[in-house]
């Protein structure tokens, strides 16, 4: 290397480098807002940048003059943050924000210099940097996130409180061990699958949520297939269905949400079982990118016919009691289904019920299919039966499409869906071969 980081100097340096850093970086952002407010409050791109190197010097001199007087150099810097703290709660103005946006520059300088056995500078100065760079982002971030706080209803809030509560409560609890045929059932690892799904889904949920009520259909079938493709299917037919002159944008929009599984897919297989991701990714990461060339280009065609706004879709808060329990018990099933379906039949009883399983839900087959992987099965059933499952979910929403959109609507689904589909079972074939 060019330079020796075990050199003690060298060290030091780079510790009071993070930390200076960290508060310029906090402290440009929080000048920025400050020229935008008619009151100008705490400290700057300045005062950030020495509280940042205030702490880090605490934390080098933790081992000459030990703990008591690396804590009193804290004490004398972060007493005007929290002098200026009262005097804002006196003056009854403004949040405290940007005084507790200081204290994290403080002690993110300290941690960058502290002597921690467990953990190498290197790494200490990375986990530095990342706080910093979150730092920032969460305050300039002010906007958005209030609007999304607005937008959130109280039932989501208490939707997501009582499942929450329930996975820290319950899941501890319960037993991580197999019972039932092949001991498949394991009640731990349900919970473990169930609060995975959840929290992907809720990400997409936000989305919806901050995007607003009303958007394009283009907007609203994306981010809505972050949530379920299904349910921007069943809503973008029956629009094309009461308006034909919506056909082209809703199949557009539905196949744009259906691209947005095929990611959400390789993440789920990434969380379960991180060795299936490479070889998935060719054949299903190759039917994404071929939905999002189409969409792409039947965009730029026809973009001058988009409306808009677009009616808000109906999307369950994917942390819900009642969504939690009906996933678990679906992945059950399917566990159970896929153990007997390949006792008795085989691979080819993997491959039937990765489609069967594969209709009502990508994510309850896709955990299972990781799961059975990750148990011993061979690699190259395993691929093409996560890209059986993603063709027969993608065949069931063309199949919505077709019946309640209407024929208008439905061949041009197909039209999407099929070179999709083909492309991942060649892709799949070629690569088991």
């Amino acid at each position: 290397m060019l330079i020796d980081l075990s050199t003690p100097w060298i060290q030091a340096a780079l510790s009071l480098a993070v930390g200076l850093g960290v508060g310029l970086l906090v402290g440009l952002e929080r000048e920025q807002f400050q020229s935008q407010i008619e009151e100008r409050r705490f400290g700057g791109v300045r005062t950030f940048g020495l509280l940042g190197l205030a702490g880090a010097l605490a934390g080098l001199l933790v081992e000459p003059i030990g703990v008591g007087g690396a804590m009193l150099v804290l004490l004398l810097c972060g007493a005007p943050v929290v002098a200026n703290a009262v005097a804002t709660t006196r003056k009854e103005t403004g949040g405290f924000t940007t005084e507790i946006a200081a204290l994290v520059v403080l002690a993110v300088g300290l941690f960058s210099a502290l002597p921690l056995p467990t953990i190498d500078p290197p790494h200490r100065w990375g986990i530095a940097a990342a706080v910093g760079v979150a730092t920032m982002a969460l305050l300039s971030m002010r906007v958005p996130l209030h609007e999304l706080a607005q937008k959130t209803s109280s039932e989501d809030l208490y939707a997501t409180a009582k499942l929450g509560v329930l996975l820290l409560m319950v899941l501890p609890l319960l037993p991580n061990q197999g019972y039932g045929p092949g001991r498949q059932v394991n009640p731990f690892e349900i919970g473990v699958m169930v609060a995975l799904i959840a929290g992907i889904g809720f990400l997409g949920y936000l989305a919806v949520r901050s995007l607003g009520a009303r958007k394009g259909m283009t907007v609203t079938g994306a981010v809505g297939g972050l949530v379920s493709s299904t349910a921007v299917t069943l809503n973008f037919s029956s629009r094309a269905q009461k308006d034909p002159s919506l056909v082209r944008l809703a199949a557009m929009g539905i196949a744009l949400a259906s691209t947005l599984m095929f990611p959400r897919q390789l993440l789920a297989i990434a969380v379960v079982d991180p060795s299936l991701v490479g070889p998935a990714a060719l054949p299903i990461g190759g039917m994404g990118l071929v939905g999002l060339v189409m969409s792409a280009g039947f965009y730029l065609r026809f973009r001058d016919e988009e409306p808009a706004a677009s009616p808000a879709i109906e999307h369950t808060n994917p942390f819900s009691l009642e969504q939690a329990f009906r996933f678990g018990l679906l992945y059950v099933g399917i566990l159970l289904f896929s153990y007997g379906a390949r006792q008795w039949f085989g691979d080819m009883g993997v491959y039937v019920s990765a489609m069967v399983g594969g209709l009502p839900s990508i994510d309850a087959v896709t955990l299972s299919i990781g799961r059975m992987h990750r148990d011993g099965m061979v690699t190259d059933v395993a691929v093409l039966a996560l890209v059986l499952a993603a063709v027969a979910n993608t065949a069931a929403k063309g199949l919505i499409a077709l019946f309640i959109g209407g024929w208008p609507l439905g061949y041009r689904v197909m039209g999407f869906f099929l070179p999709m589909l083909i492309t991942g079972i060649a892709l799949a074939v070629l690569q088991g071969d």
